[in-house]
């Protein structure tokens, strides 16, 4: 079981070997923190192999689960800021591009965990 995060770097573009860092957690889970820069076209599946081939961890892509986490944007009369804005922010977030497609996941093995916010 590995525990992802990715983070976009301040920098254009991450040299190979800033790429990840890996840490183990004990019981055959893995902390792995993965970095683009900001110019870099973040497509996980490549980094994750090589990760795998690296450190010789025995992980199964092509069977793999990903869970990816996502907020919704929703406008109440409940909300911090007024209705417009909130509308307007809300629309944007809904036609944003997803984590999954971003990162060029399979979108056959994702299982998207979700929380609604009212600004």
């Amino acid at each position: 079981m590995n525990l992802l995060t990715v983070q976009g770097a301040s920098t254009p573009v991450v040299a190979d070997h800033e790429r990840y860092k890996l840490a183990a957690l004990g019981e055959g889970y893995y902390k792995l923190i993965i970095s683009f820069g900001y110019l870099e076209e973040p497509h996980l599946l490549p980094v994750l192999r090589a990760v795998s081939q690296a450190k010789g961890l025995s992980l199964d892509f092509d069977s793999a689960t990903y869970y990816v986490g996502h907020e919704t944007i929703v406008a109440s009369e409940a909300g911090n800021i007024n209705r417009i804005p909130q509308m307007i922010f809300s629309y944007l977030n809904r036609n944003a591009v997803h984590e999954e497609r971003h990162y060029g996941m399979p979108t056959d093995q994702i299982v998207e965990i979700g929380t609604q916010i009212d600004l």
